[in-house]
């Protein structure tokens, strides 16, 4: 991996990520939730990693399930089934 794209409601909240890829010799770029390129962006990566609560993911799920893969990362304690609304999406079209 030489590149990877964070998504995050803002450049700030991503600068310890950015840390990190750097350390590690990786470039990272920052895209907006609410930018009109996120399906895009998402349909353009390798995978989707997702640390992003359920309620928080709930407007963005059509663009973010258009990932090929999804690593969903954050679980509804108390439930076993899935929750998060982008993998919801995306299992309806045989990609989870």
């Amino acid at each position: 991996v030489r590149e990877v794209t964070i998504v995050a409601r803002s450049e700030q909240r991503a600068a310890e990520t950015f840390d990190c890829a750097e350390a590690v010799g990786v470039a990272p770029r920052w895209v907006s939730f609410d930018d009109p390129a996120l399906g895009e962006v998402c349909a353009a990566s390798g995978a989707l990693v997702s640390t992003v609560p359920a309620a928080a993911a709930a407007s963005y799920a059509d663009a973010l399930a258009k990932a090929p893969f999804i690593l969903d990362a954050i679980y509804d304690r108390g439930r076993l089934r899935w929750v998060r609304p982008h993998a919801h999406v995306a299992a309806s079209s045989c990609r989870a």
